[in-house]
């Protein structure tokens, strides 16, 4: 059962997003004690909506693991409502899998969550917030329907044979 303060099923968690100086520096890091492999680190820029109408403008530097299940998510946030990187001691939020960003988001807010911000648009859907929970951490909802998409960069880190 979940946590009364976490109403996501654990078997949709899919990363640990910590915020990083340097994704390049933070892969060697953790590379230095574990034989990891990494996504081809991709440049993001993006729109989010925080809460009451404002726009910013997020840019950011991220990789995933490809070890999973549970994957590492390194970001290095250059613009946008975010804060700078931690150097690898604490994590900036949780990413769950969600069927319905929208209704989800909603849900928590129901149950004392707050918006921290909302990535893009597409038909009035949002196509991912970015949550804080009573307790103050952060859950990043991932639509499913980006999963394909996540799949294919992590298996590109593959080499030929193995994907």
């Amino acid at each position: 059962m979940a946590e009364p303060d976490l109403p996501l099923d654990p078997g949709d968690l899919f990363h640990l997003c910590l915020s990083v100086d340097d994704v390049e520096a933070a892969k060697a890091r953790l590379s230095a004690t574990r034989e990891w492999l990494w996504a081809p680190v991709e440049d993001w820029t993006l729109d989010v909506f925080l809460p009451g109408g404002d726009i910013s403008r997020m840019e950011a530097s991220v990789t995933y693991s490809v070890n999973g299940p549970v994957h590492v998510e390194l970001t290095q946030f250059r613009a946008g409502p975010v804060t700078a990187g931690s150097d690898l001691v604490e994590p900036h939020h949780l990413g769950y899998w969600c069927a319905d960003v929208a209704a989800t988001t909603e849900n928590l807010i129901g149950r004392g969550w707050s918006l921290d911000y909302q990535v893009g648009a597409v038909g009035g859907q949002p196509i991912a917030a970015m949550m804080r929970s009573p307790a103050g951490y952060g859950v990043e909802l991932v639509p499913v329907t980006s999963r394909p998409r996540i799949s294919a960069w992590l298996a590109s880190a593959l080499p030929s044979g193995h994907g």
